[in-house]
């Protein structure tokens, strides 16, 4: 009886100093609440029971966005049209320390990254003409439609129609979509 009592409290001794880092997460050691350092690397770790706690959060890359409820509707453009788009952001966390400090909470985290993008997602989209933002070369465009629907015979072959689009579709393109997604 006595040698299994001592068998139980030795393991609960080294289950509460004892913690392990995955390779895909960090961890950050809270003395009273408060960050005293991170293990980074995976590994088998060692910490004060009852007075220190482990926070693990993700190594990996997050994602934010990308769903309805991130809809970005009725975006005015410099030149007045309006877009509407969904937003989405890659982040990950480089320093858990001042992660466990500042944000605490991965939920804390994903809404400043809501906040973050949705904001210079607008910004970028205020500063620049719709065309600027949706195409990257002064190439002219052409509508062409496969179909001749005014015709009306049966089994009339398909006839190709071009349609000049509006001015302002074929304007110049100074900085265009691939330098300003940089």
């Amino acid at each position: 009886n006595l040698l299994a009592f001592a068998i139980v409290a030795i393991y609960l001794v080294i289950w509460t100093c004892c913690y392990v880092v995955d390779a895909r997460e960090q961890a950050v050691v809270l003395q009273f609440g408060n960050p005293v350092h991170a293990r980074t690397e995976p590994g088998l770790y060692f910490k004060i029971p009852f007075i220190q706690n482990v926070v693990k959060v993700p190594r990996t890359r997050l994602f934010w966005g990308g769903e309805q409820g991130d809809l970005l509707p009725d975006l005015p453009t410099k030149d007045g049209k309006k877009v509407e788009l969904t937003p989405f952001a890659v982040w990950r966390i480089t320093d858990p320390i001042a992660f466990a400090r500042v944000l605490r909470t991965q939920q804390t985290a994903e809404e400043r990254v809501k906040q973050f993008t949705r904001n210079a997602v607008r910004d970028i989209i205020t500063t620049y003409d719709l065309i600027e933002l949706v195409r990257s070369s002064n190439r002219t465009l052409t509508y062409t439609f496969g179909t001749d629907l005014l015709s009306g015979e049966a089994g009339a072959k398909p006839v190709e129609m071009a349609i000049e689009p509006p001015p302002e579709v074929n304007a110049s393109v100074k900085v265009g979509r691939p330098l300003i997604i940089k």
